[in-house]
């Protein structure tokens, strides 16, 4: 099943499995708020950005127990901050994974829900986003979520 969602100034386009979310496309808004909103979408996405995972409205089926100890990780960082692969690499007890981490945010099919936007390179440098308008969309939601940016 599809869901359409807008908050802000990002436009959600979603795919539920049995009721949870398995699928999270993000873009820039180019319209107003369509009529089709899902509110409950809505909320997730706000809950999202202010820290808050809703785990049971999730289907993870697609993730790897690697990636699943990643994003639970990911999850930790709170919203305005951020933190490095090889940070989280650590958090989950495999220091030498940073390379690993990154993959599993490249293949983090509910960007947003899931806050791989918070994930940085150790030199200081963004790192990817894999969302249709890519650095400039981490960066939007960075700076949405109060993250004092220099990049």
């Amino acid at each position: 099943m599809q869901l359409y969602a807008q908050y802000k100034n990002i436009s959600i386009d979603a795919e539920q499995n049995d009721g949870a979310l398995s699928a999270i496309h993000i873009s820039f808004a180019k319209n107003k708020k369509p009529a089709n909103s899902n509110a409950k979408l809505e909320k997730m996405i706000a809950a999202a950005l202010h820290g808050d995972v809703l785990w049971d409205e999730l289907d993870m089926s697609w993730a790897t127990p690697f990636q699943l100890r990643v994003y639970r990780a990911m999850a930790k960082i709170k919203p305005g901050q951020t933190a490095t692969y090889a940070d989280l690499a650590k958090k989950i007890g495999a220091p030498r994974a940073y390379r690993a981490v990154a993959n599993a945010c490249a293949r983090n099919r509910l960007p947003v829900v899931i806050p791989c936007h918070r994930v940085v390179r150790s030199d200081g440098g963004l790192g990817c986003y894999n969302a249709k308008d890519g650095l400039k969309m981490k960066k939007y939601l960075l700076q949405l979520e109060g993250c004092d940016i220099a990049y």
